[in-house]
């Protein structure tokens, strides 16, 4: 699970910010898995890359069709992985996710803000998809790759 204080700009025009919380389930990325999804991110960013570091911009059609795609999928998996922490009388968190809750969010400034973050920041989108893993699943693939140090769930 991810908690991410999004810094936006208000239907007013204030400046605020607003907690917000992510998490994939493992069944949940499977699906992305399954779907192709590793694979689609792994070449549409080295696409972005490439077209970058030819400073290519979004006035070149092929640079904007990337783009596109790219926010898609983006959106797809931030819009699959929002959900609100909820409390309950017993004192116990649990994380809720459903489409009403799904509808307002991505109604909403903060949403915005977010995918603007996430489409032109791929460093900080790659960090944030991260987070959302369940932390067993991350502490796997960290083992697997030598690293000593698990994330704490």
């Amino acid at each position: 699970m991810i908690k991410k204080t999004i810094k936006y700009i208000d239907i007013d025009g204030n400046q605020a910010q607003e907690d917000v919380y992510f998490h994939l389930y493992k069944s949940e990325l499977m699906t992305l898995v399954s779907e192709g999804y590793v694979d689609k991110a792994d070449k549409l960013q080295k696409t972005v890359n490439q077209l970058v570091s030819e400073n290519r911009n979004n006035d070149d059609p092929a640079f904007y069709a990337v783009l596109r795609e790219y926010t898609t999928m983006i959106k797809e998996i931030v819009n699959l992985g929002y959900g609100k922490r909820i409390v309950d009388e017993d004192g116990k968190s649990h994380f809720v996710k459903n489409d009403k809750i799904r509808w307002y969010f991505v109604g909403s400034d903060v949403y915005n803000a977010l995918i603007d973050e996430l489409t032109y920041d791929g460093d900080a989108a790659a960090m944030f998809i991260q987070g959302m893993f369940p932390a067993d699943l991350i502490n796997e693939v960290k083992k697997e790759q030598g690293s000593v140090r698990p994330i704490q769930s």
